[in-house]
């Protein structure tokens, strides 16, 4: 009975500072908010991987508009 903790609160919030590169951040929003890569993409108006130069403020970024 001491597991209250997540009881009555929403999934806790990922810290974005743990993603460390491209792939943390792809896998992180498929687990999160069921996103695909190319939704990722589409999402920080993007074309590519290549393109994200910092993967905890592209989450950020994204879960303000999916979270």
């Amino acid at each position: 009975e001491e597991e209250k903790v997540g009881a009555a609160a929403p999934k806790p919030k990922r810290d974005p500072a743990t993603l460390k590169n491209t792939n943390d951040l792809l896998k992180a929003c498929n687990q999160d908010f069921k996103m695909q890569p190319k939704q990722v993409y589409a999402e920080l108006n993007i074309s590519g991987p290549k393109e994200i130069a910092d993967p905890a403020e592209a989450y950020q970024r994204i879960a303000a508009v999916r979270g």
